[in-house]
């Protein structure tokens, strides 16, 4: 992958500065909220969408990050999911899934969560990236998507790279599913899956 260039968070507002799956709104511990209004005063607003807030009819293009699962990325996408490979960026249909959400809905970023392979991250004028997983065992996926977008946004808002922010994002998915039940992921248990 070439260099990454510096994140430029699409234009939004305050109000529509982040937003999490079902929820619609979000609620972060420690100084999670500092980062993210640091950010704003920055002049780099975010609009985060999960992909069961989106709806074609709403004519939304542009938001900085949209971070659906593979089945909500094909359903999105209005393309069968009729292909698969251990290899994400051999997947003939995936790879059309990502082109597609990435020119009709224009976000800044696509970061799909595929399960036990890990996650794509996709940029307009990048090739793909694959982030494999590092879970090591699963007990329960609840709430590994919210992790994600979560983790994602305040990296992103504390300056991290879009890169970086999916590698940690990574890490803390990895961290809850090997939970049961909706989990949290504590700084030191974070900090320690890094450093495997």
């Amino acid at each position: 992958m070439a260099a990454e260039p510096a994140f430029r968070p699409a234009s939004a507002s305050v109000s529509s500065l982040l937003k999490l799956r079902k929820t619609g709104r979000a609620s972060l511990s420690g100084d999670g909220d500092r980062h993210i209004e640091r950010s704003v005063e920055r002049g780099q607003p975010w609009h985060c969408l999960s992909c069961r807030e989106i709806e074609p009819s709403y004519g939304l293009s542009g938001p900085s990050l949209i971070t659906p699962n593979r089945k909500e990325a094909f359903e999105l996408a209005k393309i069968p999911d009729e292909t698969h490979n251990s290899n994400p960026l051999a997947d003939a249909n995936l790879m059309r899934v990502a082109e597609r959400l990435l020119d009709d809905l224009r976000p800044a970023l696509l970061l799909v969560t595929l399960g036990d392979l890990g996650m794509l991250l996709c940029q307009r004028g990048h090739k793909p990236f694959h982030i494999p997983t590092v879970s090591q065992e699963v007990f329960d996926v609840s709430g590994a998507g919210d992790t994600v977008i979560a983790i994602f946004t305040l990296a992103i808002a504390a300056g991290a790279s879009p890169l970086d922010a999916a590698l940690l994002s990574n890490h803390a998915a990895g961290i809850v599913v090997g939970k049961l039940g909706t989990a949290t992921v504590a700084p030191e248990e974070l900090a320690a899956s890094l450093r495997r």
